[in-house]
């Protein structure tokens, strides 16, 4: 079986191409840009540049066709962000018969990938939540926000939004007055045509809750928390730690996952609410995640689940896996160092980030040349924002 990974660009697809290439499996690499650090790997035997599904979704998908029509073999999808996800999601009655995509239904990927429809159904199921408001028009949204205490979070349903075959990429913003939210909150909905969520700011630690899922089930699970994040509000991680499951946090999860009969991959993220001393769900990604990279050097390697399953071989329910080790985005870590605000958070982020238990997303002595791709792929994006 062929191995098509899609997102070439991301770390996540990375760490996916190296384990699957160390099992010996045939992979074939994609991506909308030809400096993808997987293009670069060892293990990549062939590389697919497609449009970006951002600009020409429709483009996208008959290039995703014409890759797998051109294959012998069964191919195995591997799919690491929204902008691929919801297009091959929405369009896969239109792949090929060879075609292996390990996704939830059409119905429970869209309602995962809905902020306000995955909060809904977590509230429905006593599963705590952010305090949360679901405008539905701009005079609902003034009413909400002279209610909810500042700074808040204004934030889009989705992150990606087609309209005319074309996407609009949206994200949350942190606003400290009724008027900056007033303007972000139609802001947001004018790009998008769907209403933003208001949701109170919460403060605390981040954990992310890992699984393979099958018809509602999850299988070896994984846990982490975040130590460093690219953005303040969140985003991409830079730095994380394996943990041990948290019994609570399983539990909710186990639920999420059965009510959305899901199978495939799948991360829930939770957040520590100080205050109220719990924590609270903020989103789920139904797909491969941004920290993989940690999940496998860690012991728990879901790119080879997900293929162990696609053949027909059983699933573990419970994996043991290292405690404590730590990965790092390596140009995200830097420019957290750069931003320390006195020495000694400086020499504290130092040792964790370049500590003996902390490994790299990219660079990897056996397969060191995705790391040049990553630099020439950051060197070309930051000249192009220029």
């Amino acid at each position: 079986m062929t191995c098509l990974i899609l997102d070439a660009h991301l770390h996540s697809a990375l760490s996916t191409v190296r384990s699957l290439g160390k099992k010996n499996s045939k992979i074939f690499s994609a991506s909308d840009t030809r400096l993808a650090p997987s293009f670069f790997s060892r293990y990549s035997v062939k590389n697919f540049l497609y449009p970006s599904p951002l600009k020409d979704e429709s483009a996208f998908i008959k290039k995703i066709t014409s890759i797998l029509e051109s294959l012998k073999d069964d191919c195995l999808i591997y799919i690491f962000s929204e902008t691929t996800l919801l297009p091959l999601s929405r369009n896969r009655n239109k792949l090929p018969k060879n075609t292996r995509l390990i996704l939830g239904s059409l119905e429970n990927v869209e309602l995962a990938s809905d902020k306000a429809a995955t909060l809904t159904l977590a509230a429905e199921n006593n599963i705590p939540i952010p305090q949360t408001f679901f405008p539905g028009s701009f005079a609902e949204a003034q009413n909400f926000l002279s209610k909810i205490p500042y700074p808040c979070i204004v934030k889009p349903r989705h992150n990606c939004v087609w309209k005319d075959g074309a996407s609009v990429y949206e994200t949350a913003h942190l606003v400290e007055t009724k008027e900056e939210a007033e303007k972000i909150w139609r802001e947001l909905f004018n790009a998008s045509g769907e209403p933003p969520l208001i949701q109170e700011r919460v403060v605390g630690e981040e954990r992310g809750i890992f699984t393979f899922a099958v018809k509602g089930e999850g299988f070896a699970w994984f846990a982490h928390k975040r130590l460093e994040s690219l953005k303040k509000l969140g985003g991409a991680s830079i730095l994380r730690e394996s943990i041990e499951v948290d019994p609570k946090l399983k539990s909710y999860s186990e639920l999420l996952i059965k009510k959305l009969d899901w199978t495939g991959p799948l991360m829930i993220e939770w957040k520590w609410d100080e205050n109220a001393k719990r924590y609270l769900l903020m989103e789920i990604n139904a797909r491969f995640w941004g920290s993989l990279p940690l999940a496998v050097a860690s012991g728990v390697d879901y790119p080879a689940l997900m293929l162990d399953f696609a053949v027909g071989q059983s699933l573990p329910n419970e994996v043991t896996y290292k405690i404590s080790i730590r990965s790092r985005h390596f140009f995200g870590a830097l420019r957290s160092l750069l931003r320390a605000k006195t020495w000694r958070d400086f020499q504290k982020l130092w040792q964790i980030m370049w500590g003996e238990k902390t490994i790299d997303d990219v660079f990897s002595f056996s397969d060191p040349l995705p790391f040049l791709g990553e630099v020439l792929f950051i060197g070309k994006t930051f000249i192009w924002k220029k």
